[in-house]
């Protein structure tokens, strides 16, 4: 069982990252700007006042969407929770009284809501497990680990499973059938999320070591979900921060290491790097960003194998984040990779439409090294 400890924003790696993203000179890029302030002033205010949804439950936190399913808790629309709060509040103090037969007539709708979502969300999650069980049997013998209490659905083996477990499994099935992982060691993640990709990927291949590069920002959640989850297996971005250079030495030789890194120390790795991973990450950059964060990358790219990239083919629509340059395109992606040897080996668009639960992305293409 976890203490408090282990489940808080407040430590020193989280402070460390904080400092990082408000003085360090990483280019967030339109997209994310406005983000990015109100993840660090969400974590900031939890730190300060304690009383924060916090980092034992900031999978089910509003006020940090871009990390949570938002299929899994569509009752959080924006008013809805303060609407319940008041009503639940009110009802406790006039619980006496027998003219609030009204009042307990609406909280009851919502609670048959509530039942009726969460009924909804685990009828996608079955159907996604199934389907994914017919075509990769890993899968039964994994599962999502459920830090930060996500909505969640239990298979027939007592496993727990949330739609963003499997939709990242889907993507390995997709990686499957085009890279040998048997020959990788070493994934480059561009943009991690909160961490279920790196997740999904070392409880399925054991022998990787994982680098995750992104936003301190978005480290925050990461790394705290990660090493929750892989403990001593993560490098922290305290233990690397005074590195001139980051070599293949900082990695156990048994692998199932993970290096969290942030973006404006992309520089110092100087290791090799078999796949390099991008999902839904370049589509939310300018293409000046996205030719920076290569060239800073070169030598990675330089021998790399593999290049996986998920995205969707145009930019949020109404976002508030939206970027004023064009949409990006595949061949604007390919002609970016293509100046490091890259060509097209496989795409799978469409892929997820099989179970439409699972899908997440436009397209989902490989790229190989041509030698």
């Amino acid at each position: 069982m976890s203490n408090h400890s282990d489940m808080t924003w407040n430590n020193e790696e989280v402070k460390l990252l904080i400092h990082e993203a408000r003085e360090g000179i990483s280019t967030t890029g339109q997209y994310w700007e406005g983000y990015v302030s109100q993840v660090l002033n969400t974590i900031e205010n939890d730190i300060k006042t304690n009383n924060g949804v916090g980092f034992d439950k900031f999978r089910q936190d509003p006020r940090l969407e871009g990390f949570i399913d938002n299929q899994q808790f569509p009752t959080y629309l924006k008013g809805y929770g303060l609407i319940k709060k008041i009503l639940n509040f009110t009802r406790s103090i006039l619980i006496k009284i027998p003219k609030i037969s009204g009042l307990s007539r609406v909280l009851e709708v919502l609670n048959v809501y509530e039942d009726m979502v969460t009924q909804l969300y685990e009828d996608k999650v079955a159907l996604g497990y199934n389907y994914l069980r017919s075509i990769d049997p890993t899968i039964e013998s994994i599962s999502d680990s459920c830090v930060g209490s996500p909505r969640f659905w239990n298979s027939s083996t007592g496993k727990s499973y949330t739609l963003d477990f499997l939709q990242k499994f889907l993507k390995t099935t997709v990686m499957d059938k085009s890279i040998d992982f048997k020959s990788v060691n070493t994934v480059v993640e561009l943009g991690g999320g909160f961490g279920v990709q790196a997740e999904v990927m070392l409880k399925k291949y054991p022998h990787l070591n994982y680098i995750i590069v992104d936003l301190p920002s978005q480290l925050l959640v990461s790394q705290n979900y990660l090493k929750k989850v892989f403990k001593e297996k993560v490098i922290t971005f305290g233990q690397i921060k005074e590195n001139e250079f980051i070599d293949d030495s900082i990695f156990s030789k048994e692998g199932g290491n993970i290096l969290m890194v942030p973006a404006a120390h992309v520089a110092k790795l100087k290791l090799k790097c078999d796949l390099f991973v991008a999902e839904y990450a370049l589509m939310e950059m300018e293409h000046k960003i996205i030719e920076n964060y290569l060239k800073s990358i070169g030598p990675l790219m330089s021998s790399a194998s593999y290049v996986f990239i998920a995205d969707r083919l145009k930019m949020h629509s109404g976002s508030i984040h939206k970027s004023n340059e064009e949409d990006m395109s595949i061949e604007i992606l390919k002609e970016q990779f293509g100046k490091y040897g890259f060509e097209e080996k496989a795409r799978s668009p469409y892929e997820s439409m099989l179970v439409p639960s699972l899908q997440t992305s436009d397209i989902d293409l490989i790229l190989e090294k041509n030698n």
